[in-house]
């Protein structure tokens, strides 16, 4: 018998998404345009995004 790793990943929805911009916009707000503002935008994008982000796993026969 062949067993299998199923996988299954949860991920942001549109609005989660939306919201994550806005919190990055927000916290980022007064600060000047810069390459090193775009750096710290996508740094706190992408942790949010990361807790947002779940995997499963489920053995399979």
């Amino acid at each position: 018998m062949k067993y299998y790793i199923k996988l299954s990943f949860l991920t942001p929805s549109e609005r989660d998404i939306k919201a994550i911009i806005e919190r990055v916009n927000h916290e980022l707000l007064g600060k000047p345009l810069n390459d090193e503002t775009t750096k710290e935008a996508r740094e706190l994008a992408l942790k949010y995004v990361n807790d947002m982000i779940s995997v499963e796993s489920e053995l399979t026969y």
